[in-house]
């Protein structure tokens, strides 16, 4: 546009220019294209990129209301919604019903839901808009006349169909024809133009989701400046080789590959591994991913999908430190991950406070951008969009074409894993995703349930050699309790060896009762605790500690050391002790504590003791039927990895056809209640109330914290974040009826003991771990 007849028409505050931010926008949609550029294909529309490339072009052409104006120069507040004042350029395109129902669907819908819009501008009534209409001032028409015709060349340029003609309507007109056609397509979707509500999955929504998804992902991250990132160590497969280096197998250049790794790096498509702990699984998956990202037409993102917080943040830690992705091109996304980057940045990585906070606040940014092509996460925050929360069309456009990497599924219990399954499904049928499924055991009945919702699959396992090399430990069951005297004694005498003695109980009460008897044998220096209930900032200095002195590949001293733990050291954690002494606990569970044990292969078997007695607490953690069946198939000596899958196996034979008909039932019910139900354009809370109810987790500040957390929420709000403790929903609802629990502005403070040592007392002998 050789001049601009808007130049004078502001988008934000700071005086960026509506020709600017638009322009802006439509470089960010080229990117999202680029990325996965076979989305259309998904929808019902072939002309999708065009459809959201005239939304962009039109979402902000109602800033030229001279109320909005006179705001962003400092004046009061603009009575009504500038995107739906765009409405009028939508109803100027001489184009049929359906496409104009889609183009405003991505203008008017990029801020607020189709139901806040027709609260405050019913379409019935067409004189709603009227005071609306009087903010656009008549003798700006023209200019907005010819902007309008200028952004066919911008649209040219980046690769989009010029914007249809435009006809001649006056805005009122030509305003009530776009609030029409968005009508008519709310009422299509929902069911009331005498037809049966739209599904979800439909062809027709998917396109409405992925306009409206578009339109969002590419205004906010033009708004934020922030373009999208590569991953370059990812785009180049033998690159990746060169760069991984020692996480590969042994020898030198093609040949480090083990051979499950090597599979992995050359199968396209659905792939399961298994593969021993220490093995290198995660260097398998991203091999995997650098061949399907070379392979495709554009550039999928990444998703990497860990049970635990402990486990995401290790991750993400990893992908930057050792296989060198940038800032810019990886993202931690759970409830505390903003907190978790401010501390290893802090305390890992030698940055100011100021600096740590900057860099932690702009790492959340990116998540809620979306703009990188590596994501660290919890399932939740894939499936919070399937239950219709804020932004749930811009989460899913994103994922459309993922590649999404699953380590340990066997963590879920069954609700859960019927809904990461159900969405996973979802996303490979229906919106082009891949999926690599990995663990050191993958039970049957788990694979079978895996290959019902993605078809065939590539079955990956580690060689007989490869087991063989990894076989690590001994087996041996006590006949006794993990608290009895006689296994205290025998902890004690191995870390007096000078033996780093990993001890996992069942509940966190359990912990905290073990560290304190064990205290009194080898010494307050020589024993820690490791569990959920610690903030966020004594976690990450626990963890630092625990790489620093068990780390895999770390020089021993000769000093013994303890640690108390529960569950939480199970996964993606790399660390390596001497000898386990474990609660038991269904088998899949056991495996992966025995996986951090001799996880560097420093020569011999090392003992893994699981004792036999089953806690009175533990069944609110696992089935004790589960339990029982661990017990009863575990047998004593020489642990050798096929041995230990058949256990596995063994373990869910009795119950396998039950189980396969509880998932599939509890996956179905999850598509046709959750995944079918979340319509585009409005946010559902019927579903949010449901993902709420399914996910137990709430926060709390313990009391000896709560001066100071007050005071870092008003000075340093990051640092503040560090100080709250994850509890259920049933442990605060017992605070509450116990008086314990005291509600203030900044949250609910837990009026029971905490310090950096045992973490939180509940008080709680029949509490959840």
């Amino acid at each position: 546009m050789a001049t601009d007849p808007l130049a004078d028409v502001w988008a934000k505050s700071d005086g960026e220019t509506l020709t600017a931010h638009t322009s802006a926008l439509l470089g960010r949609l080229r990117g999202w294209r680029a990325r996965y550029p076979e989305l259309a294909r998904h929808g019902s529309r072939a002309d999708l990129w065009d459809l959201a490339g005239w939304a962009c072009a039109l979402h902000d052409v109602g800033k030229v209301a001279r109320g909005f104006q006179g705001m962003l120069r400092g004046g009061p507040d603009f009575a009504h919604r500038h995107e739906v004042l765009s409405m009028i350029a939508v109803g100027w395109l001489a184009v049929d019903l359906e496409t104009r129902a889609l183009v405003a669907a991505g203008v008017a819908t990029h801020h607020r839901d189709r139901r806040r819009v027709f609260e405050l501008y019913p379409a019935a009534v067409p004189e709603s808009g009227e005071e609306l209409l009087r903010e656009l001032d008549p003798e700006a028409l023209p200019a907005l006349r010819s902007w309008l015709d200028g952004t066919r060349g911008w649209l040219a340029k980046k690769g989009f169909a010029p914007l249809p003609a435009l006809g001649t309507a006056a805005p009122d007109a030509a305003w009530a024809e776009a609030m029409a056609a968005l009508a008519w397509l709310a009422a299509e979707l929902d069911g009331g133009n005498g037809a049966v509500p739209e599904r979800a999955t439909a062809p027709r929504a998917l396109a409405v989701r992925f306009v409206r998804g578009l339109v969002v992902l590419a205004d906010h991250s033009a708004s934020a400046h922030e373009r999208l990132a590569g991953a370059e160590v990812l785009d180049d497969p033998a690159a990746l080789r060169g760069r991984l280096g020692t996480c590969l197998g042994p020898g030198t250049g093609a040949a480090s590959l083990y051979e499950h790794q090597r599979r992995c790096s050359k199968a396209i498509g659905h792939v399961r591994l298994v593969a021993p702990t220490g093995s290198g699984k995660t260097e398998s998956a991203l091999l995997w991913a650098a061949l399907q990202r070379s392979e495709a037409k554009g550039s999928p993102s990444v998703f990497y999908l860990l049970p635990y917080r402990a486990s995401l943040d290790a991750m993400h830690r990893r992908m930057h430190d050792k296989y060198g992705l940038p800032s810019a091109a990886v993202t931690l996304q759970h409830a505390s991950a903003t907190a978790s980057i401010y501390r290893y940045l802090l305390e890992e990585k030698g940055y100011t406070a100021v600096h740590a906070e900057r860099g932690a606040r702009h790492a959340k940014n990116l998540a809620t951008l979306m703009t990188a092509p590596v994501r660290v996460l919890t399932p939740y925050q894939l499936l919070r969009a399937f239950f219709g929360l804020r932004g749930h069309e811009a989460i899913l456009t994103d994922a459309a074409g993922g590649l999404f990497v699953l380590d340990e599924l066997h963590a879920y219990e069954l609700d859960r894993l019927a809904l990461i399954l159900a969405a996973i499904q979802h996303l490979a049928a229906d919106l082009g995703a891949r999926v690599f499924a990995m663990s050191a055991t993958f039970p049957r009945v788990l694979e079978h349930a895996l290959e019902d919702v993605l078809g065939p699959l590539t079955h990956v396992d580690a060689t007989p050699e490869t087991d063989a090399a990894f076989a690590r430990h001994e087996l041996r069951i006590l006949r006794a309790g993990l608290t009895d005297e006689t296994t205290l004694d025998a902890i004690a005498a191995r870390c007096g060896k000078g033996d780093a003695v990993l001890v996992v109980a069942t509940t966190v009460a359990r912990a905290q009762a073990l560290y304190d008897a064990l205290r009194a044998r080898v010494g307050e220096e020589r024993v820690w605790m490791l569990h959920g209930r610690f903030t966020g900032r004594d976690r990450a200095t626990k963890e630092l500690d625990l790489a620093r002195r068990v780390g895999t590949g770390q020089l021993r001293g000769a000093e013994g050391t303890v640690l108390v733990a529960t569950q939480v050291v199970e996964v993606s954690l790399d660390v390596d002790f001497d000898v386990l002494f474990t609660d038991p606990a269904p088998i899949e569970a056991l495996i992966q504590r025995f996986g951090r044990v001799n996880r560097g292969r420093r020569g011999g078997l090392r003992d893994v003791c699981v004792c036999a007695e089953i806690p009175a607490a533990g069944n609110r953690v696992y089935e004790e039927s589960h339990v029982r069946v661990a017990l009863t198939t575990l047998v004593e000596g020489p642990l050798d990895e096929r041995t230990v899958r058949g256990w596995v196996d063994a373990t869910y034979a009795p119950i396998a056809d039950a189980w396969t008909r509880s998932l599939r039932s509890k996956i179905a019910e999850v598509r046709e209640s959750v995944i079918a139900a979340n319509l585009p354009l409005d946010t559902h809370p019927e579903l949010q109330a449901a993902f709420d109810r399914l996910f137990d987790g709430c926060e709390v500040v313990p009391e000896c914290l709560s001066a100071e957390y007050e005071r870092l929420v008003r000075d340093a709000p990051l640092e503040a974040a560090s100080l709250r403790v994850p509890i259920s929903h049933g442990q605060r609802m017992k605070l509450k009826r116990a008086g314990r629990l005291t509600p203030r502005l900044f949250g609910d403070v837990a009026r029971v003991p905490y310090d950096a040592v045992r973490g939180l007392d509940l008080g709680f002998k029949d509490e959840d771990a």
